[in-house]
Formats: C-alpha cells, sequence, structure tokens
C-alpha cells in the first residue's frame, strides 16, 4: 500500500479547503465600490398632474382676446349685429312650449345663488368620500368668485343691450355682454371638470364631460330665452373658460413647482465614510500562507 507523506497531505486540505479571504474579497466587492452599501432609490414621488404652462398661457390669452374683440364689434351696427338680432327673431318664432319649459329649467344650474350651492355641495362631497383632494377641491368655488364676481364689470364697460322686451321669457335688467350665466357655468364648472380629470380619484372622463356638456346647455338657453345674443354667451363662455385655465393651471404649476423643489435627501444626514477594509481578512491570508510554508 502506497502511504501518502504528511506534507502532501497537508497540501490536498489546503487546496480543497474553502478560501475566506476570497469569500471576504467577495462580499466587500458586492458592497459597490465605495466599499458600502448603495443607498436606496428615493422615495420621493413623482410631481402631481398639471396643466403645461406655456399652451396654457397661450391659450388664456386667445380666449381673452376673443372677448375683448367681440366687445368691440358688438358695440356697433354691423354684420355680426345683425346677425345676432337674425337667429334672436328666428329662435322666438321656432321655439315649442316645451323647449321653453326644459331651458327654463337648465337655466337654473347657471343663476348665481344656485350654482354657488351646487358646486360648495360637489366639492364638499367629493372631498369628503376622497375622490378629490381638498387642495382642489376648492378651486372650482375660487374660480366662481373670480368669474361671476368680474363679470358685472365688463357689462358695464361694453354696456349693450339685450334682445328686445317682446322676445324674452324672462325678465332680466342687466346689460347683455357677457352672457352671466354662461360666464359663471363655464368657471365654475369647467373648472371642477378640470380638477376631477387632473387629480380626481375613480372614473374622471365622464364626470368631466358632464360637466362640459352642462355649461353649453346653459349657454344655450340663454338663446332660446330670449334673454342674450349668441355672442353674448360666445363672450360669456370664453371669459369663463379663461378664467378656469387660470386658475387651475396657477395652482397646478405651484404644486408641481413645490415638488420639483424639495430636495430628495435631507442636507443634514452626511453619507456614511468609506468602511476600511477588514483587518480579519488580512490575518487570515498571512496564517493561511504561513501555514503552507511550513507545511512545505
Amino acid at each position: 500500500m502506497h502511504r501518502v507523506h504528511p506534507v502532501d497531505l497537508e497540501r490536498r486540505r489546503n487546496r480543497t479547503r474553502p478560501n475566506a479571504c476570497e469569500g471576504a474579497s467577495t462580499a466587500v466587492a458586492a458592497l459597490g465600490s465605495e466599499g458600502v452599501p448603495s443607498p436606496p432609490a428615493s422615495s420621493t414621488s413623482s410631481p402631481p398632474p398639471a396643466l403645461r404652462p406655456r399652451p396654457t398661457v397661450l391659450l388664456v390669452g386667445l380666449l381673452l382676446a376673443f372677448v375683448a374683440l367681440l366687445a368691440i364689434v358688438v358695440s356697433g351696427d354691423n354684420a355680426v349685429t345683425r346677425a345676432d338680432a337674425s337667429i334672436i327673431e328666428w329662435t322666438a318664432q321656432h321655439r315649442p312650449a316645451w323647449l321653453v319649459d326644459a331651458a327654463r329649467v337648465v337655466t337654473l344650474f347657471g343663476h348665481g345663488a344656485i350654482l354657488a350651492a351646487i358646486v360648495v355641495l360637489l366639492c364638499v362631497g367629493l372631498a369628503w368620500r376622497g375622490a378629490l383632494p381638498p387642495r382642489a377641491a376648492l378651486l372650482p368655488p375660487l374660480a366662481l368668485a373670480i368669474g361671476g364676481g368680474l363679470n358685472p364689470l365688463l357689462k358695464a364697460i361694453v354696456d349693450r343691450p339685450r334682445p328686445p322686451v317682446d322676445l324674452r321669457v324672462t325678465t332680466e335688467l342687466s346689460s347683455g355682454f357677457p352672457s352671466g350665466h354662461a360666464a359663471q357655468s363655464a368657471s365654475a364648472y369647467l373648472t371642477l371638470a378640470l380638477v376631477l380629470w387632473l387629480w380626481g380619484r375613480g372614473d374622471r372622463r365622464w364626470p368631466s364631460l358632464l360637466l362640459a356638456a352642462l355649461v353649453v346647455a346653459i349657454g344655450i338657453t340663454r338663446v332660446i330665452l330670449a334673454v342674450h345674443s349668441p355672442t353674448d354667451v360666445l363672450a360669456g363662455w370664453a371669459w369663463g373658460t379663461a378664467v378656469a385655465l387660470t386658475v387651475v393651471g396657477v395652482v397646478g404649476y405651484a404644486g408641481r413647482s413645490t415638488a420639483a423643489g424639495a430636495s430628495p435627501a435631507s442636507p443634514d444626514h452626511e453619507a456614511p465614510p468609506a468602511a476600511s477594509p477588514s483587518p480579519s481578512a488580512s490575518s487570515r491570508r498571512a496564517t493561511t500562507n504561513g501555514a503552507r510554508n511550513a507545511a512545505a
């Protein structure tokens, strides 16, 4: 029988024994090139959605320019004002009784006090159920206050008379341009539609579309009831839409700026110093080499 020399036996054991130094070096490499664990990914949420600033500003400017242009045009006797008179006269001659009754009901949704109550109740209910953030729920009443508050000033500046009294279904005392119902409903309902679309939870498409359709319907009722000319309604829609876009755009842009300006890491927490190599790995390497030399 062949006997194995003790030195050879020790060498074979050293070859098959796991190298502790290699395991330690692998663990250090896994920590990263600096010898420290990589920091966790930032947990900061993405900025909230908002209207794009440049297109919003451009659209608001165009809407306000449209209102100003209409105000100049309707102040004189021209093709536009004659078309207004023709449309009102034709509508008054062909409107059926059921359409007038329906217009009386729909137009109430744009009346000042009723509109304010509806908007406040809707916003409170949506915020209470968690379907709309509380901050966003404040925007429709704010837009209504701005749009409805400045509308009488525009009426006083333009001072356009309403359609003839004998054609009207209801009695209105203020001047005609722009339509208060159209402006107020567009300011409030379109703002609510936008905040639902941007920040609402759950199904947002159909409520937003229904609110926009309600704004259109309210404006049409003012022509059916012959209390406003078509250009009065167009100006009211444009003015209210400009207010809604401005309120939602400013608040949304401010929210994104706040979220983007927040630092993902606090300056008070400094990065931990790089870990120095463990002395145990070097001592184990020296011990192993010494054992091999002694065995040789």
